[in-house]
């Protein structure tokens, strides 16, 4: 099975204390979210691997590479091999915004091709994934969120 990944839009005070690594309880997250007009969590599935290699599979320390890697780890969702979670304040997720908009902008014909190949019918997938991908970091850069990105088989 392949790897999924799960990105949640989180502010700096829903966070628990340091030395506390767990997450705030499922309900309080779900009862919050569910008042909001958008909801602060995007399921990228399987789609993630194929936005990293097509964006040059970055390093870890480059902004576009917080797909695979970088930021603050979360031992609550951290299972071995299994399961790895990554928080980014939201400095680092206005970094990443940055970047992805950097990418967004040279959405040219040629680019396009160029970034995801021959139009193949997963390629058109991977490009609209990237599209939302894009507009949801955005939306939580904009708001002073940082994000979780949970990796997970």
């Amino acid at each position: 099975m392949a790897a999924s990944c799960t990105i949640l839009s989180i502010g700096p005070h829903e966070l628990h204390p340091e030395g506390d690594d767990s997450l705030p309880a499922y309900d309080d997250i779900s009862s919050k979210i569910s008042q909001l007009t958008s909801p602060h969590m995007l399921q990228l599935g399987e789609q993630w691997l194929p936005i990293h290699m097509a964006l040059g599979a970055p390093p870890a320390t480059a902004p576009l590479g917080f797909l695979a890697g970088g930021g603050e780890a979360l031992p609550s969702l951290a299972d071995g091999d299994r399961s790895s979670g990554r928080y980014f304040n939201p400095p680092a997720t206005q970094n990443i915004a940055k970047a992805l908009a950097d990418v967004a902008r040279s959405f040219r014909p040629s680019v396009v091709r160029q970034l995801f190949a021959r139009g193949s019918r997963s390629d058109l997938d991977t490009r609209a994934s990237f599209v939302e991908l894009y507009e949801f970091v955005l939306k939580v850069a904009s708001s002073g969120r940082g994000l979780i990105v949970h990796v997970f088989h």
